[in-house]
């Protein structure tokens, strides 16, 4: 049973990151990305992986 919300906690968490992303994304200009933006999409991308390889 405690294993089963702990699944769940961390489906959501990774759920929220990548909805994050996605919001990042959309703030994006098409024709001037800055680099402190790369670097924010870069560490969102890099937090999704860890959680995922970690849990599964």
């Amino acid at each position: 049973m405690e294993a089963q919300k702990d699944m769940q906690g961390l489906r959501n968490e990774i759920k929220n990151l990548k909805r994050e992303l996605r919001g990042e994304n959309k703030g994006l200009p098409n024709h001037s990305i800055r680099p402190h933006q790369i670097l924010a999409i870069d560490e969102l991308e890099e937090r999704i992986a860890i959680k995922v390889i970690e849990n599964f």
